[in-house]
């Protein structure tokens, strides 16, 4: 089975991508991107010409470009998500004092204090995952003074071109089928890994909704065009219905032995 890196945008059901990729890839080597680059650095360069040809998973919340060329060429795919939604996502996560985020520590403790200090997760993340060049993060520095719609059309290209499949968080079981078929693996099962607490959900303000929507205005119109090629793709897809079907007998098999294995591991 090929190699597969899983670019790994955060708040867009990544966990639960990365569930299914571990029952695809059983036992399989993995290099997962940690927060610091410096380590992530490290431990590549630790590895021998061996280890890293028996790599089979790679993720991570970096941009697709890291300057590593082995795994810059490796096929890769990612799952995007509404803007708006997956913003919200990260201001309820950010905010949530049970988290521990990262946040908490500068005093960033209430929605409109983060909104008028937006770190890089809130302001075009999933542009910047794409398109940034190699590096640590995806930081905002080099959208400064560029143009904008340069970035729009290279961020469409790879999304079309270089990448082997993407998928839409909001049609996730179509999107897993079809990355599934793209990279040669059965049919995908899963549990939903780190759903929202529902006590946690914010009601932003119109205020607050307009701040968030001017954040993320490149990955609006990115998003548009990204649910455009979807559906095409499956309006194009024959073989789709079928492999749906396909992928509905193995989920009412498998969940119940995901859930007892689940249940097994907390016990």
């Amino acid at each position: 089975m090929i190699k597969a890196r899983f670019v790994h945008i955060p708040k867009t059901a990544g966990t639960t991508v990365l569930s299914i990729m571990n029952l695809q890839y059983p036992c399989a080597a993995k290099f997962v991107f940690s927060r610091s680059w410096e380590e992530n650095i490290t431990r590549w360069n630790e590895l021998s010409d061996s280890e890293k040809s028996k790599l089979r998973i790679i993720s991570g919340h970096v941009p697709l470009q890291t300057g590593i060329q082995t795994i810059d060429e490796a096929p890769s795919f990612t799952i995007l998500r509404d803007p708006m939604q997956r913003a919200a996502s990260f201001c309820r996560h950010a905010l949530d004092p049970k988290k521990g985020h990262y946040l908490w520590e500068k005093g960033i403790r209430d929605l409109d204090t983060l909104l008028d200090n937006p770190v890089r997760e809130l302001r075009n993340l999933q542009t910047k995952i794409l398109v940034n060049p190699p590096g640590a993060t995806a930081d905002d520095a080099f959208l400064d003074g560029c143009d904008h719609s340069e970035i729009l059309a290279k961020a469409k290209m790879v999304l079309t071109d270089q990448l082997v499949a993407f998928g839409l968080q909001e049609k996730f079981d179509q999107s897993m089928v079809h990355i599934a078929r793209a990279f040669g693996w059965r049919p995908p099962v899963y549990l939903t890994q780190n759903q929202s607490d529902r006590s946690m959900l914010v009601d932003f303000t119109p205020d607050q909704l307009a701040k968030l929507e001017a954040l993320n205005a490149l990955d609006i119109e990115l998003y548009d065009f990204a649910q455009q090629r979807f559906q095409q793709e499956v309006a194009n897809s024959d073989w789709l219905d079928g492999e749906m079907k396909r992928f509905r007998r193995w989920q009412g098999l498998a969940r119940p032995l995901l859930k007892l294995q689940k249940s097994l591991r907390r016990g």
